[in-house]
C-alpha cells in the first residue's frame, strides 16, 4: 500500500492555520481521510461552515489547500445560522 502524503493530524493544522483568518466558523473533513480509509489517490473532502456567503473567493480557498497539501481538495459550504 501506498503511502499516503500526509497524516490527519498534519493535514487538520494546515486547515486550521489556513482558515485562521478567513470567513469560516468551522471546518469539518469527511470521506475517506474522516474514515481512516485514504489512499495516496484519495481526495481530501471539507465541509465549511462560514460565518457569511461567500463568493469566487471560495474557489480560492480549495485551490489554496490543493497547493499547499499537494492534494485534489473537495470542499461544500454552508452557511452558519448562528451568526
Amino acid at each position: 500500500m501506498a503511502q499516503l502524503p500526509h497524516s490527519l493530524a498534519y493535514i487538520r493544522h494546515v486547515v486550521a492555520e489556513y482558515f485562521a483568518d478567513k470567513p469560516v466558523r468551522r471546518v469539518e473533513v469527511f470521506g475517506s481521510y474522516a474514515r481512516g480509509e485514504a489512499t495516496a489517490e484519495s481526495d481530501l473532502d471539507l465541509l465549511l461552515t462560514m460565518e457569511r456567503p461567500v463568493g469566487w473567493e471560495f474557489f480560492d480557498y480549495a485551490r489554496d489547500l490543493e497547493k499547499e497539501l499537494g492534494l485534489k481538495v473537495e470542499a461544500g459550504t454552508v452557511v452558519s445560522d448562528y451568526m
